[in-house]
């Protein structure tokens, strides 16, 4: 394949197949492809697939204008390099690699040093004590608290981003989060099921009054609202055999000599 092709596909993703640049990761240009891909806002995450020789770029759920991120994107391959290796930090991290060739990149916050990194690792401890509260208690909402331990510890500790997503508690619902910034549907109806029999529980047995019922009522209504809210995707995450809307076919050789 002498010239990469991409594609918009239904589900906020663009496809691009392009075997030169994804069979090796190791590869310069392929780095410039991640940097440059992360510097438009609506991508979330790419999966890298190095046997197929294909990428698919998430885009954010709420992204409406899909062809012109798109365009945009486009014009980022379009750029000199020096505008690229300038920049001053990595955008983004690896969120998962499988045995199989596929490595996925997702957004990455800036990192910190000194003061700010100590506050942010404290605050990062703190949030993940609470969404442990919130798994063995009714009153807090767990999954927040889970999503913010994480933007906090990438921009302070790595290494606890990396163990929160191996665990089996926390590591699907942040695996989610980080590919697409949404929540499958199957962990939405289980999560809203459990939390409806928890608190129809507690006010069945506790019969909280006074000033503890309008403060149970709020946490459990911002509870549901949050998870109502949150944007979803299909179970299947691979995104395999979806038809494409458009297609885009580049031909332009300066293109090509750049990647």
């Amino acid at each position: 394949m002498p010239y990469p092709q991409i594609a918009m596909q239904q589900n906020r993703t663009i496809r691009i197949d392009y075997p030169r640049l994804f069979s090796d990761l190791e590869y310069g240009p392929f780095r410039e492809f991640l940097i440059r891909g992360f510097e438009v806002q609506e991508v979330v995450s790419m999966e890298v697939d190095r046997l197929a020789g294909s990428a698919v770029v998430h885009l954010h759920p709420r992204c409406a204008a899909v062809l012109e991120v798109l365009m945009r994107l486009a014009g980022k391959y379009e750029e000199t390099r020096t505008q690229v290796f300038t920049s001053s930090c990595c955008p983004y991290f690896v969120l998962q690699q499988e045995a199989d060739g596929r490595t996925i990149y997702s957004r990455a916050p800036e990192t910190v040093s000194g003061i700010r990194r100590l506050l942010y690792g404290g605050l990062g401890l703190m949030c993940f004590g609470l969404s442990i509260v919130g798994v063995m208690t009714p009153l807090l909402p767990t999954t927040p608290f889970v999503i913010l331990c994480s933007y906090f510890a990438l921009r302070s500790s790595p290494e606890l981003n990396s163990r929160l997503l191996r665990s089996n508690l926390f590591g699907r619902i942040l695996t989610d989060w980080h590919l697409h910034r949404a929540m499958r549907i199957s962990t939405k109806k289980r999560l809203f099921i459990f939390m409806v029999i928890v608190y129809s529980a507690t006010f069945a047995l506790a019969r909280p009054s006074g000033p503890a019922l309008p403060l149970t009522l709020a946490i459990a209504l911002l509870s549901v609202g949050f998870v109502l809210r949150m944007p979803t995707v299909e179970d299947e995450s691979r995104l395999t055999g979806i038809t494409h809307q458009q297609n885009f076919l580049i031909t332009d050789t300066t293109h090509e000599e750049q990647l």
